[in-house]
């Protein structure tokens, strides 16, 4: 079976990168002061790449309720159009883009 991570782990390239401050692969997140926004190499950045990008997975309203979470919008479409039913109410807003 093929490593889907090896290109992240390429020494002639990965201390180049790295010290260019560059190295676009899995960059640790110091923290999240929310908002989409997270901590890097201890500067505040977007979070754009993930699909925390609004940044409700931390909003304490989301961790209290029951969430489902699928890998993908489309997933997101089938799995509740199995959990709902006749007389059940779906609201979206115009961000939906599933």
């Amino acid at each position: 079976m093929a490593d889907v991570f090896a290109k992240c782990r390429l020494p002639e390239t990965y201390q180049f990168v790295k010290e260019l401050g560059v190295y676009p692969y899995y960059q640790a997140i110091e923290e999240r002061p929310g908002g989409g926004e997270v901590v890097i190499d201890g500067r505040v950045r977007v979070q754009a790449g993930s699909n925390d990008y609004v940044g409700l997975s931390g909003d304490e309203r989301v961790k209290e309720a029951a969430v489902m979470v699928t890998s993908a919008g489309y997933l997101a479409n089938l799995a509740l159009g199995a959990l709902i039913g006749p007389g059940d109410t779906v609201i979206g807003d115009r961000l939906v883009h599933a």
